[in-house]
């Protein structure tokens, strides 16, 4: 969790660095032109989810898993997660449309009767930050999920993943306006 937040830190320090940059519009003869007022301070710039997940050994032996999520231009992207802990910032000018979704394809069959216990835990951070990468406050924030099949029969798994669309075990999903409130959305 420590290297989490670190990771979080350090994303965010690159954030601000480049708001910081990106938004001076002074030049050399005095003129500001880029304002810089108290309301840019308090204007939403962008919305910036942070997440991830940490999965047991048992999991991603029996399960291809793969993360889908909205990039910084609201077009999905896909990764396969192939070590216990993938993570993901994504930070996304307003409008914006920032989310995951969690895929699970088993790699083997499970026995019917046998007791699995796939689990995996997950945290983010949704919030919405001004032109200089300050944040304006969260939306919403989750620390220490759990989900997955924990102790279940391969017969009870292999059921709940039919009738599951696309194999999608996990998702959520935020869309903001240019205002920084959020609206309604789905995948």
């Amino acid at each position: 969790m420590k290297k989490f937040f670190l990771t979080l830190a350090a994303i965010m320090c690159c954030a601000m660095t480049t708001a910081v940059f990106t938004s001076c519009g002074g030049d050399d003869s005095g003129n500001s032109g880029g304002g810089g007022g108290e309301e840019d301070l308090t204007t939403p710039a962008a919305a910036v989810l942070t997440f991830s997940f940490t999965f047991n050994d048992e999991t991603l032996n029996y399960f291809d898993m793969t993360a889908e999520y909205f990039d910084e231009l609201g077009a999905i992207k896909s990764e396969s997660i192939t070590s216990k802990k993938w993570e993901k910032t994504v930070v996304s000018m307003l409008p914006a449309k920032l989310g995951v979704r969690l895929k699970a394809t088993l790699k083997t069959d499970l026995d019917d009767d046998e007791i699995y216990s796939f689990k995996w835990l997950y945290a983010y951070t949704c919030m919405i930050v001004n032109k200089k990468g300050n944040s304006l406050g969260e939306y919403s924030k989750s620390i220490n999920g759990v989900t997955g099949f924990p102790d279940r029969t391969g017969r009870h798994i292999k059921e709940k993943l039919a009738n599951m669309s696309d194999g999608v075990v996990y998702a959520l999903v935020y869309e903001v306006d240019s205002k920084g409130k959020k609206v309604e959305s789905s995948w």
